[in-house]
């Protein structure tokens, strides 16, 4: 009903006809949960867009577009739980726009001038309006925020789906994540909660180069959040590289592996603030020592061949209260490299870490213990 009441509307005054109710949604007080009236007349509105249907696409279809948008700018706060409806509709935008085969379908059978028109209107719309979207999302309150986070990541599900996979939504993601690393650790927690799984999901899709892209996305997400200082008795850290682990363990293809291991040598080598992360990172390093294939084993190791990672493992380890995660991947490593027919460097790693300790002033069953393990 209320779908057939937005259609009848066009132009002018389908944008009169949505401020005001807009008006009327505002003035409601803030802990009101929006009415099934208001919630229907946006997705009905997204409807109306016909972005799921760009051959039948008019001028009036843009103008519901344009308006939608301009909400979105105006009153970000107000959409709550149509963010489905409104995001869904920014993906079709960025498909209908980036995509020549269905550009060249839009208002399709009408006159040249009436198509040139609209694309050029929704390659506008499909710019700045489109951007300022996830922009506003620092504006948005904690319930919101999370809702927005959920829903995009919902759109991108959808997106990885397509043959081929598209990855808008997942990259949207990753910025809006910049736009609001500052919002406090609680409200984070809960965004990483949705967060955590989507990546997991992408990073494990079927499409090697899709996950590979997932990860590298993950990657530099990451390591932003580890620039960051962790506070006393929080272990955020841990749970923001946990999506690494599970990964690593699960992931059946070589590549995939070996640019997990990669991604954890670059985060340790930039020096960014690792506390309670040092277990995830353990937890990696001693998966990839314990590979069946012993090109995963070596690339774990190859990488700190300078001695960097035995610095930190002695002084975040030991001191860290993180010491069985790091003698753990040692005895996988030494264990490794004693199996026959396979490279000694390993092997070597391991003495060279046993050589390292004895030159400091450490606890005697430490040391007893990292000589029995070498």
């Amino acid at each position: 009903m209320i779908f057939i009441l937005v259609r009848s509307v066009k132009g002018t005054h389908f944008r009169i006809f949505f401020y005001c109710h807009a008006i009327y949604k505002i003035q409601l007080p803030k802990q009101t949960k929006p009415s099934i009236f208001w919630f229907t007349l946006l997705v009905g509105s997204c409807r109306f867009t016909f972005l799921h249907a760009p051959r039948d696409m008019h001028s009036k279809n843009v103008e519901a577009l344009r308006t939608l948008l301009d909400l979105c700018d105006s009153e970000p706060d107000t959409l709550q739980d149509s963010w489905n409806a409104v995001l869904e509709c920014i993906s079709r935008l960025d498909y209908t726009t980036s995509i020549p085969a269905m550009t060249a379908i839009v208002m399709h059978g009408a006159n040249q001038i009436s198509r040139d028109a609209v694309v050029q209107s929704l390659k506008e719309l499909a710019g700045k309006p489109s951007q300022q979207v996830f922009l506003n999302s620092v504006r948005l309150p904690s319930e919101s925020v999370v809702e927005f986070f959920t829903a995009l990541c919902n759109v991108s599900v959808e997106e990885l789906k397509h043959i081929p996979a598209r990855v808008y939504s997942l990259q949207k993601l990753v910025d809006i994540s910049y736009y609001n690393m500052a919002r406090i650790r609680m409200v984070w927690a809960r965004i990483w909660s949705v967060l955590s799984n989507h990546f997991i999901s992408a990073g494990s899709h079927h499409d090697e180069k899709v996950a590979m892209y997932a990860i590298d996305s993950l990657k530099q997400l990451v390591t932003k959040y580890l620039e960051r200082a962790e506070l006393a008795s929080f272990t955020f850290q841990n749970d923001i590289l946990k999506p690494f682990v599970i990964l690593m363990r699960h992931s059946r293809s070589e590549r995939i592996r070996k640019l997990l291991v990669d991604c954890i040598v670059q985060m340790i080598k930039s020096k960014v603030g690792i506390k309670s992360g040092w277990r995830s990172v353990f937890m990696v390093f001693t998966a990839a020592a314990s590979d069946e294939l012993g090109s995963i084993v070596e690339s774990a190791f190859e990488n700190v061949e300078q001695g960097t990672f035995y610095l930190l493992l002695y002084f975040h380890c030991i001191f860290n209260y993180e010491y069985q995660k790091g003698k753990n991947t040692f005895g996988h490593a030494s264990r490794a490299a004693s199996e026959p027919n396979e490279n000694e460097q390993d092997l070597v790693h391991a003495r060279l870490l046993r050589k390292y300790m004895c030159s400091r002033t450490v606890h005697e069953h430490l040391v007893n213990e990292i000589f029995y393990l070498c």
